[in-house]
């Protein structure tokens, strides 16, 4: 018993000594880093914080006030939007507790992030017998980016169910149209706005070069408010300002893209 007295005091000491030349503590190091309280080195172990039962972002509980600074694990799934806590990491910032995000507390917060949708294969004589306010219909359309908490479903076939929210929705395209001597593409998206059928027509403009060296291409951007489920087509219509029309028109792919972000309930 004396033997482990006496190793528990050597033991002590050692570590006010640490603390007494660098102002610092070292666990399994006698040089602590003299920029840290605390510094502890360890080639396969973790440092384990407090788990604790939160209620609520903004309840202080189980500690007895906010402390700016504190760190634990929370181990609950607690309270009700938007101050519930899910299990994770938690810091107070003297007011309230805020988790320390990462990919998975990403989707289960619902943290908003964008619906990315591309055109897999050129639409070649796109819109080529359709006229002016006529629209056509992108296929194939790959979904190349879509996660819990954009607020919509591809269900393929080109089509997507948005969910009740606030949307900013971009339509960029680009496009060729080798056609005598058109020199002006007029296009329009219809946006879903409220419930369906209601839209709202945005129209776009490009000039460009006849012939082979016709590229040309732009981006349709609408911010909407969803209010019920709306299954929306993804289209792309001929404008009436332009000067091209018929065959000859590629809609290019890859760069011909859809992007769709949920930016509030």
């Amino acid at each position: 018993m004396m033997k482990k007295i006496i190793l528990s005091m050597v033991v002590l000491s050692l570590s006010v000594h640490a603390f007494a030349q660098t102002g610092s503590i070292g666990v399994n190091t006698p040089n602590p880093n003299p920029n840290a309280a605390l510094d502890i080195v360890s080639p396969n172990k973790g440092l384990l914080p407090p788990r604790v039962a939160l209620t609520s972002t903004n309840s202080p509980a189980p500690l007895g006030e906010h402390v700016q600074g504190m760190l634990v694990y929370n181990t609950s799934t607690a309270g009700t939007s938007p101050n519930n806590v899910i299990p994770g990491l938690y810091y107070n910032d003297g007011s309230e507790w805020n988790i320390i995000v990462n990919v998975s507390t990403l989707n289960t917060l619902g943290i908003p992030r964008p619906a990315v949708f591309q055109l897999n294969s050129h639409m070649n004589n796109f819109l080529s017998v359709q006229t002016a306010g006529e629209k056509q219909i992108l296929a194939p359309v790959l979904e190349i980016g879509n996660s819990p908490g954009s607020g919509i479903t591809y269900l393929g076939a080109s089509q997507i169910t948005f969910t009740p929210g606030l949307y900013a929705i971009t339509f960029t395209y680009e496009a060729t149209h080798n056609n005598g001597s058109c020199n002006l593409s007029s296009y329009f998206a219809d946006f879903p706005v409220g419930s369906s059928p209601n839209a709202q027509r945005i129209h776009s403009a490009v000039s460009h070069l006849s012939g082979a060296l016709s590229n040309h291409g732009g981006s349709i951007t609408f911010t909407t408010r969803i209010t019920s489920n709306y299954v929306w087509n993804i289209e792309l219509g001929r404008g009436q300002s332009g000067n091209c029309t018929g065959t000859g028109m590629t809609l290019l792919q890859k760069s011909t893209q859809l992007s769709i972000l949920r930016i509030a309930d």
